[in-house]
């Protein structure tokens, strides 16, 4: 038979260890939330964003690119910037677009095309 005073110490141990399964399942909760992105583009700085299809023009692959966030960064600006850099290494597309939530913080990451009818 368990002494009260093990019994009492087992039992505060386990309502601790409850306690913070908790807090650890609330803190974390916001990672598994399902997130979408608008894809706006305007007109004067068109770049295509694919993540499931590919182009159907021919291209080559320029690079491998990835912007990561902050707790609070929001998936539409993580997109507004991996477009910014792509267009700045002469990009016309983004293709194999993914984006995931790594220790709830946004990750988004594809890769910069360029089309070979734009390099003639």
């Amino acid at each position: 038979m368990i002494e009260p005073t093990k019994f009492k110490l087992l039992r505060n141990k386990i309502k601790a260890t409850m306690i913070l399964g908790v807090l650890i399942m609330l803190t974390c909760s916001k990672c598994m939330a399902m997130r979408s992105v608008k894809l706006k583009q305007k007109k004067q700085h068109a770049l295509e964003v694919y993540s499931m299809k590919i182009p159907s023009k021919e291209y080559i692959e320029i690079k491998y690119m990835e912007v990561e966030g902050s707790l609070f960064s929001s998936p539409e600006n993580l997109m507004k910037k991996l477009s910014t850099e792509a267009q700045k290494e002469g990009a016309d597309a983004l293709i194999n677009v993914q984006i995931a939530h790594v220790v709830c913080r946004p990750l988004i990451w594809g890769i910069a095309v360029k089309y070979k009818q734009a390099l003639n």
